[in-house]
């Protein structure tokens, strides 16, 4: 079975630090919730990512507990899912300035 390797930018990181921050800031149980989620999400993107591209390239898929979407591209040749962004469903991706570096 093929899988992909997660790569996560350096916007990324910064994007799940902020939300873990707020998270834990509520209660350490909510950020450990939240941290769950995150991670089943990208389990599920390196066994499957073709999901529905959403804008320009980038494809999405959404938390099950949280509202987020994991913002990421997929890299057939090398198996690797760069993940771009993770963003709370009230962002608009075209606000996003780091997707034109990207």
């Amino acid at each position: 079975m093929r899988t992909f390797s997660i790569e996560i930018t350096e916007s990324a990181t910064r994007d799940i630090q902020s939300a873990f921050d707020w998270y834990f800031s509520i209660s350490e149980a909510l950020g450990n919730r939240f941290e769950a989620d995150l991670n089943r999400g990208f389990k599920s993107l390196s066994i499957n990512p073709y999901f529905q591209i959403r804008y320009r390239f980038y494809r999405c898929i959404r938390l099950k507990n949280f509202p987020y979407l994991i913002h990421f591209m997929v890299d057939e040749k090398l198996n690797i899912v760069k993940v771009a962004a993770v963003l709370h469903t009230a962002v608009n991706p075209e606000s996003w300035p780091s997707s034109q570096n990207i």
